[in-house]
């Protein structure tokens, strides 16, 4: 569907999707040692660890990921030079960042509405 707007808006949208894709996948590294810790108890007859595996592992996604990531999203958007990117496929990207990563469109473009 983006291509039909041109070249620089598909570069822009899979730019931005290259970023959060690493940000995700590092996300879900991350959260993968939650379930191997919380399996590893359960298996083991201590499900009182596993719970205490699966409240650590919520604390970890709710701060570590949903506030550290997105923050870091949302400063990258504001650095897309760094990336070696010409600075119209970066102007391009910026929208498509603040429609995936939160905070931003809430703070400014759609606070307009």
């Amino acid at each position: 569907m983006i291509g039909r707007l041109g070249a620089v808006p598909l570069a822009g949208a899979a730019f931005a999707g290259t970023l959060f894709g690493f940000i995700y996948v590092t996300s879900l590294g991350l959260l993968t040692a939650v379930s191997v810790r919380a399996a590893f108890a359960h298996g083991g007859g201590r499900p009182r660890e596993a719970g205490e595996v699966l409240r650590h592992g919520l604390i970890i996604a709710g701060q570590i990921e949903a506030v550290v990531f997105a923050t870091l999203l949302q400063w990258l958007s504001h650095h897309l030079e760094w990336f070696g990117q010409p600075p119209e496929v970066a102007r391009a990207a910026q929208p498509f960042l603040a429609l995936i990563g939160p905070g931003r469109c809430f703070r400014h473009s759609c606070s307009s509405r």
